[in-house]
């Protein structure tokens, strides 16, 4: 079609457009990045963490959410403990990084180590 944008889908709208009414909205609209993110890690089985040891740290902390009223060092004590023993002994500060990770180990020590602030 004349005019049309190359690789777009036919009837699509452009990005950012507001939808058709009566036409379902665009696949992620309106979802939360981080939300979005974190789905995906849990699809693709981003546990991380524990070497060998399945079901310790990785996204442990992140399945209760923002819903999970407990304080941050009773939700991250498994991954709280796991970084100590991998000899990261500043607790408030791996308390951050996990909050910050969601509980992720992994992505906590990147973190902590300073190669991923957000």
């Amino acid at each position: 079609t004349p005019g049309a944008t190359p690789g777009a889908t036919p009837g699509a709208p452009a990005p950012g457009a507001t939808p058709t009414p009566g036409m379902p909205p665009a696949p992620g609209a309106g979802m939360d990045p981080n939300a979005m993110a974190a789905a995906m890690q849990a699809m693709m089985g981003g546990m991380g963490g524990a070497g060998g040891m399945p079901g310790l740290g990785g996204m442990g902390g992140a399945l209760g959410g923002a819903a999970d009223g407990r304080p941050a060092e009773e939700r991250f004590a498994t991954q709280l403990e796991q970084l100590a023993n991998m000899g990261f002994p500043d607790r408030p500060s791996n308390i951050q990084a996990l909050q910050m990770a969601n509980g992720d180990v992994n992505q906590a020590i990147n973190f902590l180590l300073g190669g991923d602030a957000p």
